[in-house]
Parts: C-alpha cells; sequence; structure tokens
C-alpha cells in the first residue's frame, strides 16, 4: 500500500432533485449517484467575506482516478463523516500521464452546506 492508498475516502456523489411543494414552487433535494474513492487535502481555512457577512470557508486539494471526471459544481459526499464538498474546478485539467505508476487527477474543492 502507498501513501496515497492510505489517505483514500470512500465518496458519493450527490445529485440535485426538485420536487413539486404542492404550491406551484419546488422543494430541492438530494440523491446518491455514483461512488468513487477520493484522497482530499486541505489547502486553506479562514474567514471570507460573502455578501455583508463574514464565513469560514475551508478549500480542499481532492485527488481521484481521472475516470472520476469531477467537474464545477458537482457535489460529493465524503461517507465516513458525511462532510459534503463542492467542485471549484475540473479535475481532468490536471492529470497524470498515462505512463505513470499512480494515475490521478486534480481538482480543487470547497466545504458545502446542502441548502
Amino acid at each position: 500500500m502507498n501513501l496515497l492508498d492510505s489517505m483514500r475516502h470512500a465518496c458519493v456523489r450527490l445529485q440535485k432533485t426538485e420536487t413539486p411543494d404542492g404550491l406551484g414552487g419546488y422543494r430541492a433535494g438530494w440523491t446518491e449517484g455514483a461512488a468513487f474513492d477520493a484522497v482530499l487535502i486541505k489547502k486553506r481555512s479562514g474567514l471570507e467575506t460573502e455578501g455583508q457577512r463574514e464565513a469560514l470557508k475551508e478549500t480542499f486539494v481532492v485527488l481521484t482516478a481521472p475516470e472520476v471526471g469531477l467537474r464545477h459544481p458537482d457535489v460529493f459526499r465524503r461517507v465516513a463523516d458525511g462532510a459534503t464538498f463542492r467542485v471549484t474546478t475540473a479535475n481532468g485539467d490536471e492529470v497524470t500521464p498515462e505512463e505513470a505508476t499512480i494515475r490521478a487527477a486534480k481538482a480543487e474543492c470547497e466545504r458545502w452546506d446542502l441548502t
């Protein structure tokens, strides 16, 4: 087992769904999609201004198999603790070469609330 294998977490994609609320509007919900493994490395954590308020924002680098194909604005959940993340870049932009021993694609994401 290499170092990256020991850092992998089971994750699952989340798909946004909308169901009629009976009042002419819609109620947003989330359903689980495809499962995949990912390595999440905290990149930055700090207060940032969002509108008129300051909020704690955590950003991460996420490494997956190239086939996973995470893209902005995909949302996924880490199974172990239920933390949710939203992808802010495409992980097809930075991929190891075909000949590499470890095949990985890199993207960036942020911790995100399902609201």
